[in-house]
């Protein structure tokens, strides 16, 4: 519930929260483990993400607390996304947090049909779940889709974050469940191709595109 309360909105993977806010979230949730410990079973999601809020109010990074490289890297990799956004973590939150306050500009676009579809992108994102919004950025993921794939077969130009960002988007398009799970499906298919290890995952965190953003906005708009 507390989590809920704190990540569970579009605005929670676009707008920063401070690192107080972070740390005061996180000693509650450890105050609160420590008061049923050995009286119920322990969820594994609960406990990861309570890491991972640790993580996020400064306490480390991905490559110095190892012991969440393989929790993590498991629930992104074999659980199916469908299920775990309809677990009731907001994970896709606070991963979007964690981006929010790792992300480069290492691969920001300056020119050309990217850097117009990142513009389009963050501003979308900044519209705070209004159904225009949502209709937009659809159809920019889709358009960009189809333009990347011309320019792979005209001269293998293939990026990873852009095109996960446009599948992404894609995800406000399906008027079914059925259809979030296919595109959830084949997304996550997708992301496992580009991350396998946990140097990978951290550049998931530190690129300029928001990929987090997008799958927590989805999350909270068609789960």
């Amino acid at each position: 519930m507390l989590t809920g309360k704190w990540f569970g909105s579009w605005s929670s993977g676009v707008v920063p929260k401070s690192k107080a806010q972070l740390q005061s979230l996180t000693e509650l949730a450890v105050r609160k483990l420590a008061a049923v410990h050995d009286k119920v079973d322990e969820c594994a999601m609960g406990r990861l993400f309570v890491s991972l809020l640790g993580l996020a109010s400064g306490e480390g990074t991905l490559k110095s607390m190892p012991h969440l490289s393989s929790p993590l890297l498991t629930i992104l990799l074999d659980i199916p996304w469908a299920i775990v956004m309809r677990s009731g973590w907001p994970l896709f939150a606070l991963l979007a947090q964690l981006h929010l306050q790792q992300q480069g500009t290492d691969d920001l676009p300056t020119s050309g049909p990217d850097q117009v579809y990142f513009q389009a992108l963050k501003g979308r994102l900044m519209s705070h779940n209004s159904q225009v919004a949502q209709k937009e950025l659809a159809i920019l993921g889709a358009e960009f889709v189809r333009l990347q794939q011309d320019e792979s077969t005209q001269n293998q130009r293939f990026l990873v974050f852009p095109a996960l960002c446009a599948l992404a988007s894609q995800l406000f398009g399906q008027e079914t469940d059925a259809g979030v799970d296919q595109a959830l499906h084949h997304m996550q298919s997708f992301f496992k191709q580009a991350v396998m290890n946990i140097d990978d995952l951290q550049s998931t965190l530190v690129t300029s595109w928001p990929l987090y953003g997008l799958l927590n906005a989805a999350s909270t708009t068609l789960v």
